[in-house]
């Protein structure tokens, strides 16, 4: 990801991930073993099993305009939890900080009881995609989770990383993006 100076102003309780168009469709289905196949809901959240687990915090920089105002600007990237524990330990990811599930919900809940915030509440999605692997199968996707804004937001910086993996830049489209 990005290195730099970077704040936390959105905290996702319960956040859902978007399948980017550049995602598979074999990627969003499961084989049930008996015949049958099944589209991965769980992974799209929201949910304990969801990409993003349990809360997102999204990394944004802070961009200074002419008049004095400012402006944040997001590039998909955020610290997250995770329910995959093998993701976390061999290093898979598009760009983003990944947690354990359970230390992503403590540093949430820690922001919540330690900084000022505004729940800004469920955010709507009006996300569909027909998924098209053994069968067809419509993924829908109605919010984007329970929104806190951190106020103010939390300055945090963002160091280089050891990449760990032959892939050494994120997939085209492949992370997040945050309806403004």
């Amino acid at each position: 990801s990005d290195v730099g100076p970077r704040v936390w102003r959105d905290l996702n309780a319960g956040p859902t991930w978007l399948p980017p168009k550049t995602t598979p469709d074999k990627d969003l289905v499961k084989n049930l073993y008996n015949g049958q196949w099944a589209l991965k809901k769980e992974i799209m959240g929201p949910g304990p099993h969801a990409a993003f687990g349990m809360s997102l915090l999204v990394h944004h920089q802070v961009v200074k305009l002419r008049d004095g105002t400012e402006r944040f600007d997001q590039n998909g990237i955020g610290t997250h939890g995770s329910a995959s524990v093998t993701s976390i330990v061999n290093g898979t990811s598009h760009g983003c900080h990944r947690l354990y599930n359970q230390l992503a919900v403590r540093l949430s809940d820690y922001l919540l009881r330690h900084r000022d915030h505004v729940a800004q509440g469920e955010q709507a999605e009006s996300y569909k995609r027909i998924v098209n692997h053994h069968g067809t199968f419509v993924a829908k996707i109605d919010t984007r989770g329970f929104l806190y804004e951190l106020t103010p937001p939390v300055p945090i910086e963002v160091t280089k990383g050891n990449i760990l993996t032959p892939r050494k830049v994120p997939p085209k489209n492949a992370v997040w993006r945050a309806t403004p």
